[in-house]
């Protein structure tokens, strides 16, 4: 694995990444973590997938928080964010 070249800081900082429990959206939900962001991600359907993801955040410093939602219905998408609101602050 290789080391990012950017230095940020998102200490105090919450983000929700969508696709996150796999490929480029756990990437940029590690990244986050890495910055000192508090992120969530939400998952489609795989739900085991979603939980090693949780996992992998939480042994970074992340929370773990993971939600389920089809994001392309504004309904599910409305109730995700409320959920990563509610649970992050």
């Amino acid at each position: 694995m290789t080391q990012s070249v950017f230095t940020v800081d998102l200490s105090g900082r919450k983000a929700l990444v969508t696709g996150g429990s796999r490929g480029i959206g756990l990437s940029a939900a590690k990244f986050l973590v890495r910055a000192g962001c508090q992120v969530a991600i939400v998952y489609r359907r795989r739900q085991r997938e979603a939980r090693r993801a949780c996992i992998e955040l939480e042994a970074l410093g992340g929370p773990g928080l993971a939600f389920r939602a089809d994001v392309s219905d504004e309904r599910e998408a409305r109730r995700a964010i409320g959920q990563a609101v509610a649970r992050l602050g």
